[in-house]
Formats: structure tokens, C-alpha cells, sequence
């Protein structure tokens, strides 16, 4: 316990441990947003199919009468993919549908209900319950046609979705360096980086971690790249960038391999953070000295 608090005491943990924390929360809200996103568009693209079908089967009942409306029905719930379908009498019981049973009252009234409704396949043994939403309206006979979609599929792709978005939100660390200008065929990798040629060109590199047992390639790839230079250039890593590297080579270093200490995140290394100069020069004439507005305002 007294190591926890020792450890917790250090500036650079505290620190490290609130950023960790305002990126997950910023990372859990934008996943929940990016999700429900898709899946208000899908269900959006499920209703306007159903609005087209069902104007396309009152077509049928106008012109060809019930039996042309049930022919249709049956032709539309063999195709693949089919939507459910579900006729019912004024009285409510049902006379023809492609779904084994469905959640009592779904049918009391006419539009789109209110929230996802029960149901059950006619597949063999599949006591399952499904969910789907569906449109209900009622023929000039009394009787009453239910057309709907299941939820299947806006699910899986909030799943997909949700998955992906926490993969691309991994741990990544992008890095700008001095270099020279090495040409290459387009058949081939770029040559690694010479420290002693004259620099030509600011080059980009980023390391993303898909997920947290890519952490230690991560980390050796960096220091692989960091042991060329001298010095580092930052905007506010004095408090951030710096330190959370610090710490995840000190919690890593016993899996790393013992030449991978990075000498220049040492704190007596030469450092600018670029910050510093930028609030002494700019916050008086800016409302705010954070990155992103000084690039649209410099």
C-alpha cells in the first residue's frame, strides 16, 4: 500500500492516470454516438423500404382485390431476405403471416410501433424470440396488414460499429522527424532514416495500437526511432506526451528487452515544449492557446 501511494504521489502518474481516464470517457461517448448514428440510419433505410412495399401491396389490393394482395404476400415472403407479413381479420386473428406468433397488441392499432416488438420463426424447434419493428395498416375491408423488418441486422452493425470504433480509439503515438529524402520504387519499403545526412523533409510517422498486447511493439518500435535523435519538440509533452511515455517504458520495462531504454525521454534530455512560448506570445491576443485553435488562427 505504502509503494501505491509513493508511486501515486508522482505527478507524472497522477497526470497519466486523469488523461487515461477524459480519453476513455471521450472515447465511450463517441463509440455510443457513432453506433446510435448508424443504426438511426439503418433504421431509417428499414422504414423507408417498408413505406415503398406497403405502397406497393395497397397497389395490388386496389386493383386485384384480397386474393391478388395474399398472392403477393406469398410471393414476397418466399424471396430471400423477405420482410415479415402478417394479415389479420377486423377481429384480430390472424389469416396468413410468414412468422410463427407475434407479441400480443402489436396489432391494436394502425402506424409504426412504438418500440421493438416480440416474435417467434417458424423454423423447426426455434422457440427464439426475435425483435423487429413493423408498420401496420388497416385495409378498406377491416382487415389489417403488417409489414415489418428485423432488427437483426441494425444489432449486428451496431456491433461491428462499436467494435471498430474501440479498436481505431487504441493507444497511438505520432511522431515528426527531420529527415533526408531517400527516393524508392513504389515495389518497395523506404529506406531507414540517416541521422547524418542534411535533413530535406519533416517526415510523419504514427504507431497505432489495435489493442493492449500490441503495447510492447509498440514501445520498441518507438525507441528503435527515438534512439537516432537528440532532442525532442512537443506542444504541452512537458506535461503530457513526455510523462506517459515515461511511465509505460517504467511499467513495461520488465517485458521489454534491456536495450530498449529510451534515453532521450530522460528529463535531462533537451526538450521544447512548444506551449510555453506560445501562451507568452499569443495569450493576450487569443481567447485560447490550444492547438487546434492556434492552427486556425496563426
Amino acid at each position: 500500500m505504502q509503494r501505491l501511494r509513493t508511486i501515486l504521489a508522482i505527478t507524472a502518474v497522477r497526470l497519466s492516470i486523469a488523461y487515461s481516464l477524459i480519453f476513455g470517457i471521450v472515447a465511450v461517448v463517441l463509440v455510443l454516438y457513432m453506433t446510435n448514428s448508424t443504426v438511426s440510419i439503418l433504421r431509417g433505410q428499414i422504414e423507408d423500404s417498408i413505406n415503398t412495399e406497403i405502397a406497393d401491396l395497397d397497389e395490388s389490393y386496389k386493383h386485384d382485390g384480397l386474393n391478388g394482395l395474399l398472392i403477393k404476400l406469398e410471393r414476397a415472403a418466399a424471396a430471400p431476405g423477405a420482410n415479415l407479413y402478417v394479415l389479420t381479420e377486423p377481429t384480430g386473428r390472424i389469416i396468413a403471416a410468414n412468422i410463427r406468433d407475434i407479441e400480443s397488441g402489436v396489432i391494436g392499432s394502425d402506424g409504426w410501433t412504438e418500440r421493438p416488438f416480440a416474435y417467434t420463426r417458424y423454423n423447426q424447434g426455434d422457440r427464439h424470440h426475435y425483435y423487429a419493428i413493423a408498420r401496420i395498416v388497416a385495409l378498406p375491408n377491416g382487415m389489417r396488414l403488417l409489414v415489418g423488418r428485423d432488427l437483426g441486422e441494425p444489432e449486428r452493425f451496431r456491433v461491428v460499429i462499436g467494435r471498430a470504433m474501440i479498436m481505431s480509439l487504441g493507444f497511438m503515438v505520432g511522431v515528426g522527424t527531420f529527415e533526408a529524402y531517400q527516393p524508392y520504387a513504389p515495389d518497395q519499403l523506404p529506406a531507414a532514416a540517416d541521422p547524418t545526412a542534411a535533413p530535406t523533409h519533416f517526415v510523419v510517422r504514427q504507431f497505432f495500437m489495435r489493442n493492449p498486447a500490441e503495447e510492447l511493439s509498440l514501445l520498441v518500435a518507438l525507441a528503435e526511432l527515438l534512439d537516432d535523435y537528440e532532442m525532442t519538440v512537443t506542444f504541452n509533452g512537458r506535461s503530457f506526451d513526455l510523462p506517459l511515455l515515461r511511465v509505460r517504458y517504467t511499467q513495461n520495462r520488465r517485458f521489454l528487452p534491456l536495450d530498449r531504454n529510451v534515453e532521450l525521454l530522460d528529463s535531462a534530455r533537451p526538450h521544447l515544449d512548444l506551449l510555453m512560448p506560445a501562451r507568452r506570445i499569443w495569450r493576450r491576443r487569443l481567447q485560447s492557446c490550444r492547438l487546434i485553435n492556434l492552427e486556425q488562427m496563426i
